[in-house]
């Protein structure tokens, strides 16, 4: 992820911070070796440094957090670079140079990545020749009722709201209808009932709306 801290859309470190606990709680969870990884970009002058002020799950350790300063010398650098306080996309590409895994997720700061999503990459089934796609729904999870919600209760409450599976599964549908090969590959892999069958479930993630 790229970021800056600024409080570019208000709440930011509170959205960033809920987005490490829940990706670490649920990769720890899954025994899935991972990395995330924050390319703090174009630092604003007189804040504190991201790694100061973000905040992670407890006993997550076998998930660690990388973050990556980009200068202010660099950013002058660049074209254009007094129209724009930040270069989302080059500083997501610092990141992918220095990523250590064999598949990359390149999300935002406020997504939070739904289990399905988590357990469908711990599968480990994930093809080298693809590029996949999750579906994205856009979800307030600012709302007052989420105060002080750690990582499990916080995932409980987003994604049990009916409101957010009848968007997600409509999403699906049409896109099934659009890439029906596409969409073959993205609901193999989840994990197994008791049966050990594989439920067919898309994978996905909520963003806070902004």
């Amino acid at each position: 992820v790229q970021c800056r801290n600024d409080d570019y859309g208000g709440n930011m470190l509170l959205r960033l911070s809920r987005m490490l606990a829940t990706a670490t709680k649920m990769l720890h969870g899954a025994a899935l070796p991972s990395e995330i990884i924050i390319v703090e970009w174009n630092p604003p002058l007189g804040a504190a440094p991201i790694h100061e002020v973000i905040e992670r799950a407890p006993d997550t350790g076998s998930v660690p957090i990388r973050v990556i300063r980009v200068p202010t010398a660099v950013h002058m650098s660049m074209p254009h670079h007094k129209a724009h306080p930040i270069f989302e996309h080059t500083a997501e590409n610092v990141a992918f140079r220095r990523a250590r895994g064999k598949f990359i997720l390149k999300t935002n700061i406020d997504n939070i990545l739904s289990p399905d999503t988590v357990l469908f990459i711990a599968s480990r089934q994930l093809r080298e020749d693809s590029v996949y796609r999750a579906t994205y729904v856009e979800y307030d999870v600012t709302r007052p009722e989420t105060e002080g919600l750690g990582p499990d209760d916080l995932l409980s409450w987003l994604f049990g709201r009916k409101d957010l599976l009848t968007n997600v599964n409509l999403q699906l549908k049409e896109l099934s209808e659009q890439y029906p090969e596409d969409t073959a590959v993205c609901l193999q892999g989840h994990s197994q009932t008791e049966e050990g069958h594989h439920p067919t479930r898309p994978f996905y993630w909520a963003g806070s709306g902004d």
